[in-house]
């Protein structure tokens, strides 16, 4: 028993030592995975020798039509990748070889700083994809505009000079905005002010791209002073000025108009309808004369009546003549003379063509 026992003692050390070292090796196999297969991928599929891993670069801020490049940085996969770029909001990329992550946009013309989020997906031959995005922030580089007034001209007066007493309108549909978002430069607000002389501009309408008004009547000649400012979308302010002048009343003119040209035969009624005005109530009343030239004589000999005068009512504004005989054809002129009570002439005179009948 006891020989048995020491047998049986010595033997157990031994079958124990020897089952731990059998269960010791299996779990040391179990730590090393198994002992072969793939290393897997970050997609879950293919082959792959890793994890494929992408940084599309840090954010940045340039401004509007600068040309920005994008560039991303990838690791893992299986070394052969391709590249696409996307932006939201939309913008054109301009990406020749997708086998590379190089690539460029135009930052668009914007109002505001806007918020592109451009976006890099790659994949490799292997199956294996990843992405990643960087927030571009586009700023406007605003341009200033340009205001312009436009002053029309007034007949038979210098530049910027005008009678008493007319309506003017001054046109600010020339100002511009160079970087405007609209094809046609347009503005965003528009104030006209008068900085000088003899205000005309109270209970006139002065956000528009014109103003209207009328020149004052005084026993003075004036000059007055305007200026137009023009504001863009963005903010961005110009102003433009303009300083007419405006002539005394007893400078003002009447305006005249002495009809229109006619082509008649001997003896026909020549027809005088004349218009005159004057914008100045101190000038009226108006006075008329009607004249004809004199290359040519009484008409068809006649010594008395209508035949026989020139004009058959040449102190009416509208009147007739009768054509004079001529032997070959003739231009005959008509001038009309009006004035006004401040003693101011105007002559307008138009031509006829008369001719003998066949």
């Amino acid at each position: 028993m006891q020989s048995s026992s020491s047998s049986f003692s010595s033997y157990l050390p031994r079958t124990v030592i020897r089952g731990l070292a059998v269960i010791g090796g299996a779990f040391i196999l179990a730590a090393c995975g198994g002992g072969g297969g793939g290393d897997g991928d970050s997609s879950g599929g293919g082959s792959g020798n890793g994890n494929l891993v992408v940084n599309a670069g840090a954010n940045a801020t340039v401004t509007e039509g600068v040309t920005y490049s994008l560039s991303a940085q990838v690791s893992g996969g299986d070394g052969t990748y391709t590249y696409n770029w996307s932006a939201s909001p939309s913008l054109t990329i301009t990406h020749e070889d997708t086998s590379a992550s190089a690539a460029s946009f135009v930052a668009p013309l914007v109002n505001s700083a806007t918020e592109y989020t451009l976006t890099v997906s790659v994949n490799d031959q292997s199956g294996n994809t990843a992405s990643d995005f960087t927030v571009i922030t586009v700023a406007p580089v605003n341009i200033a505009p340009e205001a312009s007034i436009d002053v029309p001209a007034w007949e038979g007066l210098p530049a910027n000079t005008f009678p008493g007493g007319v309506e003017i309108i001054f046109d600010g549909t020339g100002s511009s905005d160079t970087d405007s978002s609209t094809s046609d430069g347009e503005i965003a607000d528009y104030v006209w002010s008068q900085t000088s002389g003899t205000n005309v501009i109270t209970g006139v309408e002065t956000n528009l791209s014109t103003l209207t008004i009328t020149t004052p009547i005084a026993n003075e000649s004036q000059e007055l002073t305007f200026q137009l400012e023009v504001t863009d979308s963005e903010g961005a302010t110009d102003v433009d000025t303009v300083t007419i002048s405006v002539q005394s009343e007893t400078e003002t003119l009447p305006v005249v108009d002495a009809g229109f040209s006619q082509g008649v035969f001997s003896g026909e009624v020549v027809i005088l309808d004349g218009e005159a005005s004057t914008s100045i109530p101190s000038a009226l009343p108006l006075t008329y004369s009607w004249e004809r030239s004199n290359n040519v004589t009484s008409n068809n000999g006649a010594n008395t009546g209508v035949a026989a005068r020139p004009v058959d009512d040449n102190d009416a504004l509208s009147t007739f003549a009768i054509a004079p005989s001529v032997s070959t054809a003739t231009v005959v002129a008509y001038t009309l003379t009006v004035t006004d009570a401040n003693n101011n002439s105007v002559e307008v005179t138009w031509s006829t063509k008369i001719t003998q009948p066949s």
